[in-house]
């Protein structure tokens, strides 16, 4: 196996070795806190596939939004996780809208301006995980 296909196999492990809510926690920050200012903050649903692969540091195949191959396909169920979850916990939701967007809602972008985002974010999510 060739040293970026292991780099991207151990990557790949441990991102599924990952907390959900962890994961949730951490990819909700680095999503969406550079854009915490704009009107409307989202992102386009194809762009937080590319954000969350590089946020977990695997490299994709090519990125399709019916992936049928590794490493592509974990990372966009796991990314679809990850978006429940945001759902669940009123943080963050499915736009309708083409093409589709992830926006953050109120109380997303209130626990993100929290003296401690990631501890707000975390019992926010804890909270809906059952």
């Amino acid at each position: 196996m060739a040293r970026k296909a292991q780099d991207s196999a151990s990557a790949l492990a441990a991102l599924l070795a990952t907390d959900r809510v962890e994961l949730a926690t951490e990819f909700l920050a680095y999503s969406f806190t550079a854009i915490l200012d704009d009107a409307f903050p989202r992102r386009a649903e194809s762009e937080l596939g590319g954000m969350f692969a590089e946020f977990a540091q695997v490299r994709l195949n090519k990125w399709l939004w019916r992936p049928t191959q590794e490493p592509d396909a974990t990372v966009f169920r796991l990314l679809l996780e990850v978006v429940l979850l945001w759902e669940r916990a009123d943080l963050a939701a499915r736009a309708r809208s083409e093409p589709v967007e992830v926006a953050l809602l109120m109380p997303g972008e209130a626990l993100l301006r929290t003296e401690d985002p990631r501890a707000a974010v975390r019992s926010a999510l804890r909270s809906v995980r059952r």
